[in-house]
């Protein structure tokens, strides 16, 4: 979900000091000037933002960015920004945000500890005291190798082993029916290049003690142009 907010540039500082009152996360921050999507500047300096008079400023603000649902050895913390493993026992599921059934998507997993950890997109109302990624309900990259699994999938391409501190960012286009994987920035691969479809959620699943997750909020990659 988002909110959402309209005004002249003029009148942009006072939605900024707006945004500020209310403990907006500049992360959660999307704006729109003149119909082209910018950033929210650096500690509020509109210079860098070169707004002319009259320019119309859409601010957009996205709402419940956290996770919302983990098995029964998982814990939330930081308002539900970050899953940990609590046992060694099995695979749990961690989810969050509302089922995604079309349009564009983009979302990014910290890893913050461990790397017996999966990043990836599930179907809606799975069992997250059980494992999935044998399944055709998940779509995932695993942290041990960067290997893919679910949907038919089983250690396939691996990419390498992921590190504390690496952002996985996944691109879930339902219009195009594919969904691409993201490192720190840098594309690895395409998962699925053509044929998904929703609904599917933000999906984390892990298995040993101490691993954990945080959710992130981050601009979707640019669309390729289409050489005509």
């Amino acid at each position: 979900d988002w909110s959402s907010d309209v005004c002249s540039s003029d009148l942009f500082p006072t939605l900024l000091m707006s945004a500020q009152a209310r403990d907006m996360d500049p992360g959660l921050i999307e704006l729109f000037v003149d119909g082209k999507e910018d950033g929210l500047p650096d500690a509020g300096r509109l210079d860098e933002l070169g707004l002319g008079s009259g320019s119309v400023v859409f601010m957009l603000h996205r709402l419940g960015w956290r996770w919302d649902t983990c098995g029964s050895e998982m814990a939330l913390s930081e308002d539900g920004l970050v899953a940990t493993k609590n046992t060694t026992v099995d695979w749990e599921l961690v989810t969050g945000g509302s089922p995604m059934t079309e349009g564009r998507h983009y979302w990014e997993v910290e890893i913050t500890a461990g790397y017996y950890i999966m990043v990836g997109a599930v179907r809606p109302g799975l069992d997250h005291d059980k494992a999935h990624h044998h399944t055709n309900d998940a779509y995932f990259i695993y942290g041990g190798d960067g290997a893919l699994w679910g949907n038919g999938k089983s250690a396939a391409d691996p990419q390498g082993q992921f590190a504390t501190g690496d952002r996985i960012g996944v691109l879930l286009d339902l219009d195009q029916g594919s969904m691409s994987i993201w490192k720190n920035g840098v594309k690895l691969g395409v998962m699925v290049a053509e044929g998904l479809s929703g609904p599917l959620c933000w999906a984390v699943s892990m298995r040993v003690r101490g691993s954990s997750a945080r959710i992130e909020s981050a601009p979707a990659p640019p669309r390729r142009r289409r050489l005509s």
